[in-house]
C-alpha cells in the first residue's frame, strides 16, 4: 500500500526474537520440555524486553 512503510524497529523485531530465544530460551530448552514449564525469570525478561520494544527500543537495550 502507498504510504505505509516499516520502521526500522519493526524490521529487526523478528531477529530481536530469535536473538533473545536463542540466549534466554535455548539453553535449557529440553530440560523444561519435560516439566512443560519456563523459568520465572526467563518469562520476566521476555515481558520486560516485549515492553522495550513496543517503546521502540531495541531489546539489548532492556
Amino acid at each position: 500500500m502507498a504510504g505505509l512503510s516499516v520502521t526500522e524497529a519493526q524490521e529487526m523485531w523478528p531477529h530481536q526474537v530469535q536473538s533473545f530465544a536463542q540466549k534466554e530460551l535455548a539453553p535449557g530448552a529440553k530440560e523444561r520440555a519435560k516439566f512443560e514449564a519456563a523459568p520465572r525469570e526467563t518469562i520476566k525478561n521476555w515481558q520486560l524486553k516485549t515492553a522495550a520494544a513496543s517503546s521502540n527500543l531495541s531489546l539489548d537495550e532492556a
